[in-house]
């Protein structure tokens, strides 16, 4: 499987032997240890959008990040799980 390395944005392909990235040595291309990321799919005003492979559930799902902790980052974020919900 092909995806992207969260620490230098090289993309590597993932086996059950993959340890580091092959660019720079990072073991941090899991989410969690449970998402891997496939590719960037968008950025906004949070930050990115990744489309992520679930370990876990075996599904392809989406992840955003949010870039701040600022408190009007983490209202407009909370309404938006909200809307989501």
């Amino acid at each position: 499987m092909k995806i992207v390395c969260l620490f230098c944005g090289h993309e590597i392909f993932i086996n059950k032997n993959t340890q580091n990235c092959w660019a720079c040595k990072s073991n941090d291309f899991l989410i969690e240890n449970r998402f891997a990321i496939l590719k960037v799919v968008g950025q906004g005003g949070f930050g990115k959008i990744f489309k992520c492979y679930d370990f876990k559930n075996k599904k392809i799902v989406a992840i955003k990040e949010r870039k701040s902790e600022k408190e009007e980052f983490v209202r407009a974020w909370k309404r938006e799980i909200e809307a989501l919900q």
